[in-house]
C-alpha cells in the first residue's frame, strides 16, 4: 500500500532525477539525516489568544503556565481539555549543527488540526490554514542559528469553523497525530 509519505517522497525526488551531478554523487554530501522531534515539548492553552502578543514564539520567554507533553500529542485526550476549542501552543528547542548549513532543513508535520503557524527563532516560517488532516512541510533553513540552539514554536487553532469539512459541529481533536521531525539536513527536497 502506498502511503502519503511515500508519495511525497517520490514527488520530491522526481525533479531531482536530472539534477544529480555527472559524477553521480549527491548535491550536498551528508544531507540525508533525519532528526525526530518526537518527545518532550512545552505546551500551553491560549484561550484569550494572547500568545503571539506575549511573544510565546520567542526563545527564553517565561515558562510559567507551560507544561511538558510528549509529541505526538492530542490536547483533547486530557479530561480538562476534552471540550476545548481555540488556540494552543507547542514549543521546543533543538540544535542545528554547522554541518547543516549547505543542506535543505525542513520540519514536517503529519497533521495539525486545523490551522498552524510555525516560528523558528521568533520569525514566522510558515502557515498551514484550515487543512487539519493533511501533512505539510515548512522550510527552516534561512531562519536557523547553525551551530547553536534554535526554538521552534507552533500556534495551533482548532476553533470551530462553519466553512470547514465536515460541516457542522464536530468533536475533532486538536492534534489528531502530529509527528514533528526535523527533516534535515535533507538533500535538495528529499523527505523521509
Amino acid at each position: 500500500m502506498t502511503t502519503r509519505r511515500t508519495l511525497l517522497k517520490l514527488g520530491a525526488l522526481a525533479p531531482l532525477a536530472s539534477a544529480t551531478p555527472a559524477s553521480g554523487s549527491p548535491a550536498a554530501p551528508g544531507c540525508d539525516e533525519v532528526v525526530s522531534l518526537d518527545g518532550a515539548w512545552s505546551f500551553r492553552l491560549d484561550p484569550q489568544d494572547t500568545g503571539e502578543s506575549s511573544s510565546w514564539n520567542l526563545a527564553g520567554k517565561a515558562t510559567e503556565g507551560w507544561r511538558t507533553v510528549v509529541v505526538p500529542h492530542t490536547g483533547q485526550i486530557e479530561p480538562d481539555n476534552a471540550e476545548y476549542r481555540g488556540v494552543a501552543w507547542y514549543r521546543r528547542d533543538f540544535e542545528a549543527p554547522r554541518s547543516w548549513v549547505d543542506c535543505a532543513v525542513r520540519v514536517e508535520f503529519e497533521a495539525v488540526f486545523h490551522t498552524a503557524t510555525v516560528w523558528v527563532n521568533g520569525v514566522e516560517a510558515g502557515r498551514h490554514t484550515g487543512k487539519g488532516y493533511t501533512a505539510f512541510v515548512v522550510d527552516l533553513g534561512q531562519h536557523l542559528r547553525y551551530g547553536g540552539t534554535n526554538t521552534l514554536a507552533v500556534r495551533v487553532d482548532n476553533s470551530f469553523n462553519e466553512s470547514m469539512l465536515p460541516s457542522g459541529q464536530t468533536k475533532g481533536k486538536t492534534l489528531e497525530r502530529i509527528e514533528r521531525e526535523l527533516v534535515g539536513p535533507a538533500a535538495a527536497g528529499v523527505l523521509r
